[in-house]
């Protein structure tokens, strides 16, 4: 599986909002009412690309060293702490 890169995922996120911005920014010169839809259509847009770039963000974070969940997973004494709270937890009701 092909990992991405946190540096990648921003850079591409960067450049598609630039593209999106110029355009806007040439539109300009349209009449009032395709502005609108236009500028209607690039919030849109970039609201997806936000989605996006988050999504993808995460998952580069999760990917990047997902070994340290998996030795707090493993962590001597977790059950004993995991009982520990069963415990008081039994105690409250």
């Amino acid at each position: 599986m092909k990992k991405l890169h946190a540096g990648r995922v921003k850079t591409r996120f960067c450049n598609t909002i630039g593209i999106l911005d110029s355009a806007l920014k040439k539109a300009n010169a349209s009449p009032h009412a395709d502005r609108k839809f236009l500028t209607e259509s690039s919030l849109l847009a970039a609201a997806a690309l936000w989605e996006r770039f988050i999504h993808e963000l995460f998952v580069t974070y999760v990917n990047k060293d997902s070994g340290l969940a998996e030795a707090d997973r493993r962590r001597p004494g977790r059950d004993a702490d995991r009982q520990l709270e069963d415990g008081d937890r039994d105690q409250r009701w």
